[in-house]
C-alpha cells in the first residue's frame, strides 16, 4: 500500500493528477422540466431561451393545436477553464502531444504565484415518461406535481496549485538545480458520481399569475472521490541533480465504486421565475443540487497530517522532519509519469513515515446557485433581409457561483435575438468573467424541429452551446472552452 501512496504523493503524483482535469468534461443547469401549455411556435422556443424551460405567453399566430408537455430527453455538458495554462499545453497533458521545453517555459513565466483549474461534466436522459412506451403524461391537478424522472451522470475536477508547483510538474526539477522551489500549499480534488432526479413543479397560480417555482430532489451514488494537499512544502535540488531536500506535509484520500459504491448522497435544488406586469422582464433565481456526500471507504495516506475521525478534510497540519534522497535524476517526464517512483519506492519506503488509515465523512455536494434578469428592449421593424426583419432582442444577466475548488463567481451577460421571419430559430451571444475560466465568449442557440416525416409530425426542440471561444481560435493564449447538447420531445397530455 505504501508504494500506491507513493506514488500519489510527494509532490509529483498530486501534481499529476491535476492533468486529469482536462481529460473529461457554463452557465445554469438544465432540469429537463417539462410543461404543460398550448403551444405557438414562438413559446415552444421560449421554452429554451434559459436554461431551465421557461414559460412565454404564446403569440397569436402559427398555433399548434395540441397541448403538449416539452421534456428534455438528453443532454451533455462540459465546461473546462483555467487561470494558468492555455488550452494548446491542457489538452496535450490530457490527450497525449509532443510540449516543447519552450512552450513549458513559457507558460511558466506567466503563471501567478495562486493558479486553479477546474472542470465538470454532465450527462443527462430522461426515464419517465418514457419515449416510445409513454404516449402521454397524466395532466395532474395537485399544488406539488410530478414533472419527470432523470438520470443523471456527473464529474468534478479542481485544483488550486502554486507557480512552483507548476513549474515542478510541467518543467520537472532539471531547470531548477541548486534552487529552492516553494511547493507551498497545493489541493487537487476529483468527485464522480450517478444520481436519479425528481422533478416537480407547483401548479400555476399558487404563487400569483406572473410567479412560478419548479423543485427537484436527486439521490445518488458516489462511484468515486479523490483528494490530495501538500502544506508548507519546499524542494530543494542539488546542482549535479543527483539528490533532492524536501519538507512540509502530504496526503492523498482515494475511494472506488467497489464493493458496493464509494459513498450515496441527497440533493434538493428549485428554480423561481418572477414576471413583471408587462411581461418584458423575467427575474429569476436557482439553487441546484444543495446537500451533502457520505463518502465511504476512504483510504487515506499521509504525512504531517491531523485528522478528525469523522471529516474528510484535515484538522491541522504538523511540520515533520526534512528528508534527504539521492540518486534521484529527476526529470519532467519521470515526474509526469512516475517512473522515478518505481526506481526510488525502497529506499522512500525506508525514509518516508506515511500514516495509512481509513475514513468516512461528509462534503458539501458542489451546488450551483446564482440569481438572473431577462428583458426585452426593443424590436427591430427594419431592413429588407429575412433575419433583421422584425427582430426581438433580449438581454441577459446572471451572477452564479458553484461550490468547487477552482471556481469563482461568474457574470455573464447574453443577447437574445430572434427573427420573427426565423421563427425556428433562436441566438444567443454572449460574454463571461469568472467560472473555471477568466474570460469566455460564448454562442448559444436553439432550433424547433416541425417536420412531417412519411405522414408523421416530428417536433422536438434542438439546443445548444459552444462556451470560450477564443480558446478555440487563440489556443496558445487562452484558458477553456466547452459546450452543451440537448434535446427535448414532447409528451401530449390526457
Amino acid at each position: 500500500m505504501k508504494s500506491k501512496m507513493l506514488r500519489r504523493l510527494v509532490f509529483c503524483l498530486f501534481l499529476n493528477s491535476f492533468s486529469q482535469v482536462f481529460a473529461v468534461g457554463s452557465g445554469q443547469k438544465d432540469t429537463g422540466q417539462g410543461y404543460t401549455l398550448q403551444l405557438s411556435v414562438d413559446s415552444v422556443i421560449s421554452l429554451l431561451n434559459g436554461d431551465l424551460q421557461r414559460i412565454k405567453p404564446p403569440i397569436n399566430h402559427n398555433v399548434i393545436q395540441s397541448i403538449s408537455r416539452y421534456y428534455t430527453f438528453s443532454s451533455y455538458r462540459l465546461e473546462t477553464g483555467s487561470n494558468a495554462i492555455p488550452l494548446s499545453i491542457s489538452g496535450k497533458l490530457a490527450l497525449g502531444g509532443y510540449i516543447s521545453p519552450k512552450q513549458t517555459r513559457e507558460v511558466f513565466d506567466k503563471l501567478s504565484s495562486n493558479n486553479r483549474a477546474g472542470a465538470l461534466q454532465e450527462f443527462n436522459i430522461l426515464l419517465y415518461p418514457t419515449i416510445g412506451i409513454s404516449k402521454s403524461v397524466p395532466n395532474q391537478k395537485g399544488i406539488l406535481r410530478f414533472s419527470g424522472l432523470y438520470y443523471v451522470n456527473s464529474g468534478y475536477y479542481g485544483a488550486n496549485l502554486t507557480k512552483d508547483a507548476f513549474g515542478l510538474f510541467l518543467r520537472g526539477n532539471t531547470p531548477f538545480l541548486g534552487e529552492k522551489l516553494n511547493v507551498g500549499n497545493n489541493q487537487f480534488k476529483q468527485l464522480q458520481t450517478q444520481t436519479l432526479r425528481f422533478n416537480f413543479d407547483v401548479k400555476p397560480g399558487i404563487l400569483g399569475s406572473r410567479n412560478s417555482l419548479f423543485s427537484q430532489i436527486s439521490f445518488g451514488q458516489v462511484l468515486g472521490f479523490n483528494s490530495s494537499g501538500t502544506d508548507g512544502m519546499h524542494l530543494y535540488s542539488s546542482n549535479t541533480g543527483d539528490s533532492l531536500n524536501f519538507n512540509g506535509s502530504a496526503y492523498t484520500q482515494v475511494a472506488s465504486a467497489q464493493n458496493g459504491g464509494a459513498g450515496w448522497g441527497m440533493q434538493l435544488g428549485l428554480n423561481f421565475y418572477h414576471n413583471n406586469k408587462t411581461g418584458k422582464t423575467q427575474y429569476n433565481f436557482w439553487l441546484h443540487d444543495f446537500g451533502f456526500w457520505d463518502i465511504r471507504n476512504v483510504q487515506t495516506w499521509s504525512r504531517g497530517v491531523q485528522w478528525n475521525a469523522n471529516s474528510l478534510t484535515p484538522q491541522s497540519w504538523n511540520k515533520p522532519a526534512d528528508l534527504a534522497i539521492t540518486a534521484v535524476n529527476l526529470g519532467a517526464s519521470d515526474l509526469r509519469f512516475s517512473n522515478w517512483f518505481d526506481r526510488q519506492k525502497d529506499t522512500l519506503e525506508a525514509k518516508i513515515n506515511f500514516q495509512e488509515s481509513k475514513q468516512r465523512g461528509l462534503i458539501l455536494s458542489p451546488f450551483h446557485v446564482g440569481i438572473g434578469i431577462n428583458y426585452t428592449s426593443q424590436y427591430l421593424a427594419m431592413g429588407d433581409g429575412k433575419f433583421l426583419r422584425n427582430m426581438e432582442i433580449r438581454h441577459l444577466v446572471d451572477l452564479s457561483y458553484r461550490h468547487w475548488i477552482g471556481y469563482v463567481p461568474k457574470l455573464q451577460y447574453q443577447l437574445q435575438l430572434r427573427s420573427m421571419n426565423l421563427r425556428n430559430w433562436t441566438w444567443i451571444p454572449g460574454v463571461s468573467v469568472g467560472g473555471f475560466d477568466v474570460f469566455d465568449v460564448n454562442f448559444k442557440g436553439s432550433y424547433y424541429i416541425n417536420k412531417v416525416i412519411k405522414h408523421s409530425r416530428i417536433n422536438s426542440i434542438l439546443r445548444f452551446e459552444l462556451n470560450g471561444i477564443e480558446s478555440f481560435i487563440l489556443p496558445n493564449k487562452f484558458h477553456g472552452g466547452g459546450g452543451y447538447l440537448s434535446l427535448s420531445i414532447p409528451f401530449s397530455t390526457k
